[in-house]
Parts: C-alpha cells; sequence; structure tokens
C-alpha cells in the first residue's frame, strides 16, 4: 500500500496532499488479543510481521534501509518493543519510532493524581487502563519484562523518536516519561502535548480539533525521516503500523521540546 493509504486507518481526514508527502509502503499488523491470547503474544505477532515484511521488502516494492515503525495507543507499546528488539538484533534500517499515546509501562500503578481526576477523561479511564492491563496479562504475565512494558527496557541505541500525548488521558503521565527517559538515552525526540485531546483524538477528527495538526505532524515526521535519507527513491521506505486494538477484547528532528503546532498544542 503505497502513499494515499499511508495512515488512512488512522484517521480519514487526511488530504491526499499530505499523504504522498510521505511515500511510504505501509504494513498494518494485525495481532492476536486478549483475553484468549495473553501477552507477549501481541508483541511476538508484530514482531513476526515486521520481520516478514523486512524479509519480504522487495516483492512489496519496498526497500530496508528506511524503516519506521508507528503505533498509537496499546499499538504505541508494540511499536516501542519492536524499535528495542530490533536495535538487539542489530537491524541497521530502523530509522524512526512514533508513538502517538503510547502506553509504554504496564506495571501494576496508579498515581492519586489519576483516581482524584478520574471524571476528567471523556475517553480512557484509569479503570479501563487496569481492566485492560489484566485481560493482557492475566495471572502469569510478567508486567517488568520489557516485551511487555518497554519503558523498562534499554533505551540507548533507538531511533529518533515523535511522541504525541493527549491532555486529557491518564497516559499521558507515562507518554511524558518515556519521552524524558529517551532523550536521557540520548535518543532525539520531539514530544507533542496536544492541549484539550482526549485518548485517542486521532481517530475521531471530528470531534477533536487536534487531530488533524497532529496527523499532520505525524505524517510529516515519517515523510523526513524516509524522504531525507532517500531522496526521490525508485522504491519507498516501510513504515510498520501497529493501530490501537486495546491488546484486549504508526526524522530527524532535532527537537528537545514539545511543539506547538497550530495553536493547539503545548509542552
Amino acid at each position: 500500500m503505497k502513499n494515499r493509504d499511508l495512515y488512512s486507518s488512522v484517521a480519514s481526514c487526511s488530504s491526499g496532499v499530505e499523504l504522498d508527502q510521505a511515500q511510504v509502503v505501509v504494513v498494518t499488523v494485525a495481532y492476536r488479543m486478549a483475553p484468549e491470547h495473553r501477552a507477549p503474544l501481541a508483541a511476538h505477532d508484530c514482531l513476526d510481521a515486521t520481520r516478514w515484511a523486512i524479509e519480504h521488502a522487495a516483492e512489496i516494492g519496498a526497500r530496508t534501509d528506511a524503516v519506521g515503525v508507528t503505533g498509537d495507543s496499546a499499538g504505541g507499546n508494540l511499536a516501542a518493543g519492536i524499535a528495542q528488539t530490533l536495535r538487539d538484533e542489530g537491524f541497521p534500517g530502523l530509522r524512526h519510532q512514533a508513538l502517538v499515546y503510547p502506553a509504554p509501562d504496564l506495571t501494576d500503578r496508579e498515581t492519586d493524581d489519576l483516581q482524584l481526576l478520574n471524571q476528567r477523561y471523556p475517553v480512557l479511564t484509569p479503570d479501563m487502563m487496569r481492566s485492560f492491563r489484566s485481560l493482557y496479562l492475566g495471572e502469569e504475565g510478567d508486567d517488568r519484562d520489557p516485551v511487555i512494558s518497554p519503558a523498562l527496557g534499554d533505551l540507548t541505541g533507538l531511533p529518533p523518536a515523535l511522541v504525541q500525548t493527549a491532555e486529557v488521558d491518564p497516559l499521558r503521565p507515562d507518554g511524558d516519561a518515556y519521552a524524558q527517559a529517551l532523550r536521557e538515552a540520548g535518543v532525539e525526540v520531539r514530544h507533542t502535548t496536544y492541549r484539550g485531546a482526549p485518548h485517542g483524538y486521532q481517530t475521531f477528527p471530528g470531534l477533536a480539533p487536534a487531530a488533524q495538526p497532529a496527523l499532520e505532524e505525524l505524517i510529516g515526521e515519517v515523510a523526513h525521516h524516509q524522504l531525507g535519507l532517500l531522496g526521490c527513491p525508485a522504491m519507498a521506505g516501510i513504515e510498520i503500523v501497529e493501530h490501537h486494538r486495546a491488546m484486549a477484547g504508526i526524522e530527524q528532528v532535532p527537537h528537545d521540546e514539545a511543539a506547538d503546532i497550530a495553536g493547539t498544542a503545548r509542552h
């Protein structure tokens, strides 16, 4: 799937011009879900699909020296884990990671602030987070395994990252902390928090004003990394997209501060 298919399943509001800016082959991953399939099977499925795409790059009209991983929500957890695994395996072609309101830490902890502000969250609440985590981990899942909680893994040597967070989202502190941890590990990070946006805002652009500028930022980052490396390639790079499926029942811009995009973002 080339050009116009880029992120069309994330939000169909993106214009053809925006999509054409990121000339990549998109591989969208479907993975087994809990409670029938517990952790870490979702992570294994995504990694298998990523390896398949890299091994069959020529068949799908792509090249392996410009690969990116992208995911939103639970998919952000999976994309972050894949980035770490590809680095560990010595794969040289991973150029960037884009994590959209990610859930990089599935350890069992809740903060008093989240509990007190529970009713502020219109889409995802702390109670829902606990339910999803319980279904995904079951009784035997190790929430401190970096395959399950990438925030606990080794963050050094990872590719540049875009981390997008939503202000009205109980996952925002985890996304903020992961972006900061990546910086401290020497990773180039662009981190944007979208003011007033709830969890999942990119999937309902008609209701969330932040959706369109966030998508433009996301697509711009992918285009920057891929086109900046390849110029006008005869074959496109690969973008592995792990979409949010709740686990249970998608550049190099040296930017150490959050971007202020169209007046909707803040650090």
